[in-house]
């Protein structure tokens, strides 16, 4: 119950949405407006996590907006919540759905609370909504920029996928140029191994070494693994630096994993040339 005399959760209300039918939905939805213009207006430092009174029926029209697939009245719902620039992703989201990309980056480009920063699902959106207006070219350039920055391999192969022919191959070897050079060196390795480029993979760790947390095993041991048949100098280094971060930290939960990666290592390095 929302405190209001109306009640109705947004989970109850999207499980009876189809019993009440449009009628239904629609009564509550003039019910909560009335409920809604009778609170004060929202002040600009309301405490998002409920200190405004107004959100939870703010909320409650989100979700009858949904309901009716309406995003002019999500968009109205937010705005008489107060909370439209905690929502502009949300709001992009619905309206690239219902066709309407130019409005969605608008919507994007809007300042946004810090909750929303960094939010890597608004780069998403914007390549989305650039795509479907045509802007080809502003949707790639967010596509590498995203990839330089965080090594997404998802990003990378749209980009790839978007260039004219002959032109991807040389794309992807100054991506993995890039990668092998990234300022962290694990999720460098992680995503060579995941691309698959092992020889760029092997490179990093023979290079970087030293850079490569030991402990780090969820990325290392896979990327050993994957490095045993072709590189196992670089297997052997991985390995290794697992054994040593655990005797390092002196962690006796972690001896058996180190015992494990030990005999790994020393497998491995039987295929060493002399």
């Amino acid at each position: 119950c929302g405190g209001d005399g109306i009640g109705g959760s947004g989970a109850i209300i999207r499980h009876f949405a189809e019993a009440l039918g449009a009628d239904g939905r629609a009564a509550l939805r003039q019910a909560t407006e009335a409920a809604l213009a009778a609170l004060p207006p929202a002040k600009p430092d309301d405490d998002w996590r409920g200190a405004n009174r107004r959100w939870p029926l703010a909320h409650r029209l989100m979700i009858l907006a949904d309901l009716e697939h309406d995003p002019d009245a999500y968009i109205a719902a937010i705005r008489a919540g107060g909370i439209e620039d905690r929502h502009a992703a949300e709001v992009a989201a619905r309206l690239i759905e219902a066709k309407r990309p130019a409005e969605a980056l608008q919507w994007l480009d809007q300042p946004r609370r810090h909750q929303e920063e960094g939010d890597d699902s608004a780069i998403d959106l914007r390549i989305a909504a650039l795509a479907a207006l045509g802007r080809k070219d502003e949707a790639q350039a967010l596509r590498w920029g995203f990839f330089e920055r965080a090594l997404s391999a998802e990003h990378l192969r749209a980009y790839l996928n978007g260039l004219p022919d002959f032109e991807d191959f040389e794309a992807e070897q100054k991506a993995l140029a890039i990668a092998v050079g990234h300022e962290q060196a694990e999720p460098a390795l992680e995503f060579l191994v995941g691309w698959p480029a092992l020889d760029r993979a092997a490179t990093l760790v023979r290079d970087r070494l030293a850079e490569l947390d030991g402990g780090a095993y969820y990325t290392l041991r896979p990327a050993a693994v994957a490095l045993e048949e072709k590189y196992p100098d670089a297997a052997t280094l991985l390995y290794r630096r697992m054994v040593e971060s655990v005797l390092d930290r002196r962690s006796s939960k972690q001896y058996p994993y180190a015992a494990r990666d030990l005999l790994s290592g020393t497998r491995t390095a039987t295929r060493l040339p002399a």
